[in-house]
């Protein structure tokens, strides 16, 4: 974490909208002119059982790593090998070394098949 919190609008796979806290100087270097405000349409906060998109960046001694959130599809397709940003805390460049898609973790609605007394 380089500097300080800031909310920005994470735009899902589906296309919804959610407010996602992170750090502010990482996030932007990453995202560029991809950065969307906050609006009134942006209510909710990420979901817990989401897992947002992200690209982890280190430097070349592997002594900085940065994972920073990428914020919706168009700022990804910014996300190729050999790009890279000044980490701000330590004014190194990192490198872009992997790149993760969001997941999501439904729940298993399946019953157990125990005799609890409810309707099956």
């Amino acid at each position: 974490m380089a500097g300080s919190l800031k909310y920005f609008t994470y735009t899902a796979d589906d296309g919804s909208n959610f407010a996602l806290l992170a750090d502010e100087s990482n996030v932007e270097a990453v995202n560029g002119a991809e950065v969307a405000a906050i609006t009134a349409a942006t209510k909710y906060k990420l979901p817990g059982n989401v897992t947002p998109r992200s690209a982890t960046f280190q430097n070349s001694d592997g002594t900085i790593r940065r994972k920073v959130v990428v914020l919706n599809d168009a700022a990804l397709a910014l996300q190729v090998p050999g790009y890279n940003f000044i980490d701000q805390s330590s004014g190194v460049a990192v490198f872009l070394r992997r790149v993760d898609g969001e997941s999501i973790q439904l729940p298993n609605l399946a019953d157990t098949g125990l005799t609890d007394g409810d309707e099956p």
